[in-house]
């Protein structure tokens, strides 16, 4: 195989990478994602890829779990944070309890990679938010990735996870503005 331009395409994909604000959505959409999905889980450890500001880092370490972020942002983060791209992380075989994966799959160009390598580093559990595919979520800044649940759970499925928990929630919780994502827990299979 010759992946001679590889290499080249995402250096031109990363030009699109920004650093994301801090949000009283995404915290409380993290906040809200936890509590539901995971109160009861034995998790330990946690990864974040794309971590961002890390609002689902934050709420885990108040619970006292041992957190580590990816993201190729420069977000200030209270939590030890690896600069690298989450497709292809330094991080061993599965050394975590739990990977988070929020509102960044569609940020993805290749979001089966990505997945499996949240497998990889996961030893049970994953946690995804995707944004529901409407208009605008879809012609969104650096969207690459965008597809409705049978997708997602297709491509869940190629790379060894099973749904075992779901909810599609609105995101930004206002009649006038609605927009709404997926929820997943995954667990390994």
């Amino acid at each position: 195989m010759n992946y001679i331009n590889f290499e080249k395409h995402l250096q031109k994909l990363y030009l699109d990478v920004y650093d994301e604000p801090q949000s009283s959505q995404h915290t409380n959409s993290a906040r809200e994602t936890l509590e539901e999905f995971c109160n009861n889980l034995d998790i330990r450890r946690a990864v974040e890829l794309g971590c961002g500001t890390a609002p689902s880092l934050n709420w885990l370490k108040e619970h006292g779990k041992e957190t580590l972020g990816v993201t190729m942002g420069h977000e200030t983060s209270l939590h030890e944070v690896l600069r690298e791209d989450m497709h292809f992380t330094s991080i061993n075989d599965q050394s975590y309890d739990l990977v988070i994966a929020r509102h960044v799959l569609e940020h993805s160009p290749m979001p089966l990679i990505l997945l499996m390598e949240m497998r990889r580093i996961s030893r049970k559990y994953a946690l995804v938010t995707v944004p529901f595919p409407d208009e605008w979520a879809i012609k969104h800044r650096n969207h690459y990735s965008v597809f409705d649940d049978i997708n997602w759970r297709w491509l869940f499925e190629l790379s060894g996870w099973k749904v075992t928990n779901f909810k599609n929630a609105n995101y930004y919780n206002e009649p006038d503005h609605p927009f709404y994502e997926y929820r997943y827990l995954l667990e390994a299979i």
